[in-house]
């Protein structure tokens, strides 16, 4: 890659390079940063506010409404591909508890629950206890307890 020197830039801001070298420095522009930054320190004020005044008023509410379209359709994409993450991780998640027994498992204990609970030793409540209800947190936690007790397998089963 051929770089220019600051003369030839120099010419190149004020339009005196003639067609063909014009293409090929403006493509020279586009792909070194070093001749880029050159050629913006050649570009006098008085040339920046030439510039300036060619550019419609309207450029910049453009600009702006196509950087927000453009964000707009890539937060719709992103929303689709997490949407689509989670439907996989989830059919993945049930394809493990599926292939480890665990609804088996549950679809044969929870019918056991009733007769667990009767057979289950209680003890008798003393006159405090008869006299007042726990709260509804005791009684979540009594019946979470029960509901484990029944989900957990016995000594036997395991050997």
């Amino acid at each position: 890659m051929t770089h220019y020197v600051r003369q030839e830039w120099k010419a190149f801001a004020e339009g005196r390079t003639d067609e063909k070298k014009r293409c090929k420095m403006e493509e020279h522009l586009l792909a070194c940063d070093g001749c880029l930054n050159e050629y913006l320190t050649c570009i006098a004020p008085e040339q920046e506010s030439l510039f300036g005044s060619r550019i419609s008023p309207q450029f910049t509410a453009q600009v702006m409404q196509k950087i927000n379209a453009y964000a707009a359709q890539k937060k719709k994409e992103s929303a689709k591909k997490h949407l689509l993450f989670y439907y996989a991780a989830t059919a993945c998640l049930t394809l493990w508890l599926t292939s480890a027994g665990i609804f088996r498992h549950l679809a044969e204990t929870i019918p056991e629950i009733p007769g667990i609970k009767e057979n289950r030793l209680t003890f008798p409540a003393t006159r405090e206890q008869r006299l007042f209800r726990f709260g509804w947190s005791d009684r979540l936690m009594d019946s979470t307890l029960h509901l484990l007790d029944a989900i957990t397998p016995d000594e036997e089963v395991r050997e």
